[in-house]
């Protein structure tokens, strides 16, 4: 019988952790790629108010200002979506605060591959489950922006909250079909995600990618992960 999707949670002893180091550079990659995403899209925005104004010059003014102002705000919001804390209480901690304990989640397919992964650093392990709960539970729509890798042909999808970002793509695909399906597919999967009942926590030596993973940035740490023994968490 197969399996349906599930969450897994993460944990890191140290903040020296190479797997976090990996996890902080791809969510590092993909919010940049939302905010040029959301910076075009202004763009484009503000040049149609333009276009529009010069048949009314009083309008026209009005509009280009506001289309400034939009612009603005808009590249604001992308720098601040997931720095920002979310509707209910603190649950996560700043990707270089020093010293406590961390972790993320990430979403499991049915074939054991990332598909997803959080885009907060949780202070704990119940944090964590509270906020996937509420993700699957709650009635806010969640929005799913397409974005591009520091790479040419890296594809990949940040999804926000209002103008929060709470997940992305595991790994960069190599075209925007194949992302738009990975999106899909991962907003339909959270919502009926099994929760694992602990965490995993991350073995701390041996060779590893810029991932933290040993392979390219963003693909699936699994491996680094199994070398941590499965336990009741102290996270």
């Amino acid at each position: 019988m197969t399996s349906g999707p599930s969450i897994v949670f993460t944990e890191f002893a140290t903040r020296t952790d190479p797997v976090l180091r990996g996890w902080a550079d791809f969510r590092a990659q993909v919010l940049a790629g939302a905010r040029t995403a959301l910076g075009s899209a202004d763009s484009r925005g503000g040049n149609t108010d333009a276009r529009k104004g010069s048949a009314d010059a009083r309008g026209g003014n009005t509009d280009s200002r506001g289309g400034s102002a939009d612009a603005r705000r808009g590249s604001s919001d992308a720098r601040g979506g997931a720095e920002r804390k979310p509707e209910s209480a603190a649950r996560r901690t700043e990707v270089g605060a020093p010293g406590a304990r961390s972790g993320i989640w990430r979403l499991v397919a049915s074939n054991h591959r990332e598909v997803a992964r959080s885009l907060y650093l949780y202070e704990s392990l119940a944090q964590a489950k509270e906020h996937v709960r509420d993700l699957q539970n709650g009635e806010r729509a969640v929005s799913v922006r397409l974005v591009k890798g520091p790479t040419a042909g890296q594809h990949g999808w940040v999804a926000s909250v209002g103008d929060v970002a709470i997940m992305s793509c595991g790994r960069w695909y190599s075209a925007s079909s194949l992302c738009r399906e990975s999106a899909q597919y991962s907003l339909e999967a959270l919502k009926s995600a099994r929760l694992a009942a602990t965490s995993r926590a991350t073995g701390s030596t041996g060779s590893t990618g810029s991932d933290g993973s040993g392979r390219s940035p963003g693909s699936s740490s699994r491996a680094s992960v199994r070398s941590g023994a499965q336990k009741v968490p102290t996270w």
